[in-house]
């Protein structure tokens, strides 16, 4: 998720024709409520009548399970997340792109850098504070992954998507396990915190 999104940053950085709306294009994910954007890839990784099996048989590649699949089901929630978030990300990225002095670039250049040196000793080093931000959010995030799970897959198949949040849901409102669900979210909580501490030593040290 972060290399798309800084990739996706890089691109609509730099004066594209019909810039607008390439910029705008993973936007319109992110504006989706999560519970539709969930609905329709629900729809579209059906096994049998799903758009992308569909256009899997046009081309001569055989029909997936995905969601109904143990190995399928948490690539393709991961899939639909990225999808639905990268935008979010990027715009992080193309803020902190543009933060960059462009005298920066224009000595590199000067001095006979490549493309590949600049984006690594300019462009990512400047780009530290932001991926840390983006490394901290996309963390939290993830452990609060609920709405693709209970809409998609409840769980399924075999347990394999049931994440912790959908796990805490369970314990609490279908086996009615208050403190026990209680719990969880308190582990959970440290779990995330300790998460974001470690991160953020580890940025104060580099």
């Amino acid at each position: 998720q972060l290399v798309l999104a800084l990739g996706l940053a890089m691109l609509v950085n730099h004066r594209l024709p019909l810039k607008g709306l390439v910029r705008s294009t993973p936007l319109m994910a992110v504006v989706m409520p999560m519970s539709i954007a969930a609905m329709l890839w629900q729809l579209m990784l059906h096994p049998s009548n799903g758009l992308i099996n569909s256009i899997f048989r046009t081309i001569g590649l055989p029909a997936q399970p995905f969601l109904t699949d143990v190995q399928q089901a948490l690539p393709s929630l991961v899939g639909m997340t990225i999808w639905k978030d990268v935008g979010f990300y990027m715009i992080f990225y193309l803020a902190g792109l543009q933060g960059i002095p462009g005298e920066y670039y224009d000595a590199a250049k000067v001095d006979g850098a490549s493309r590949w040196a600049e984006f690594r000793h300019i462009t990512v080093p400047l780009l530290r504070r932001t991926t840390l931000v983006v490394v901290l959010l996309s963390t939290v995030f993830a452990f609060q992954v609920f709405v693709p799970v209970y809409v998609m897959t409840d769980g399924g198949p075999r347990g394999v998507t049931n994440v912790i949040v959908y796990y805490m849901y369970t314990a609490a409102f279908h086996f009615m396990r208050l403190g026990y669900a209680n719990t969880i979210a308190m582990i959970t909580l440290v779990i995330v915190l300790a998460i974001a501490a470690l991160q953020l030593q580890v940025s104060r040290d580099e």
